[in-house]
């Protein structure tokens, strides 16, 4: 205002891009509930505070994480998976995944430990669901009978487990 006043025009404002900050947390694929679940049981499989035969094999389908849970549970120490790790990329996760948990009562512990397993339990069960809502419309006579009782089974454990959780 100041300078129109005088007689002198300013030029017209140029936009300059701004760099934008790296974020603190490199973002990766966008990861399931399931692996979620999986790599929280590891990491609290990782405390060594939970009971013996709570957490199984069966519960992990990622290859990497199965094979640090099953060393977890021969009795190998985080440390000496750390440790074991053939790459920096491969021991950076494995820090992540079994050095993550805080400092945790031993209720959350197990609390944390039983929504994974729920969570798990769940997401095969919907699996299945559609798997045999995929092939139902193939199946004739007793084949698919059989194939909706199944599915009233799995829908029935389902609800069941959807219950617990509230």
């Amino acid at each position: 205002m100041l300078l129109a006043q005088i007689g002198t025009v300013l030029p017209a404002a140029q936009h300059i891009p701004v760099k934008k900050r790296e974020t603190f947390v490199k973002r990766t694929a966008p990861v399931s509930d399931s692996q979620k679940a999986q790599e929280t049981l590891l990491s609290l499989l990782a405390t060594g505070r939970l009971p013996q035969g709570v957490v199984t094999l069966d519960e992990f389908d990622d290859l990497e994480i199965r094979t640090w849970a099953q060393e977890l549970l021969s009795g190998e120490s985080a440390a000496s998976i750390l440790e074991s790790q053939p790459n920096e990329s491969a021991r950076n996760r494995a820090a992540q995944l079994l050095l993550s948990p805080g400092d945790l009562s031993q209720d959350q512990v197990l609390r944390m430990t039983q929504e994974c397993l729920i969570g798990l339990k769940r997401t095969r069960l919907e699996e299945q669901i559609q798997a045999l809502g995929q092939t139902m419309s193939t199946l004739q006579g007793a084949e698919k009978k059989d194939a909706i009782a199944k599915a009233q089974s799995l829908v029935s454990r389902l609800n069941e487990l959807k219950s617990f959780r509230k």
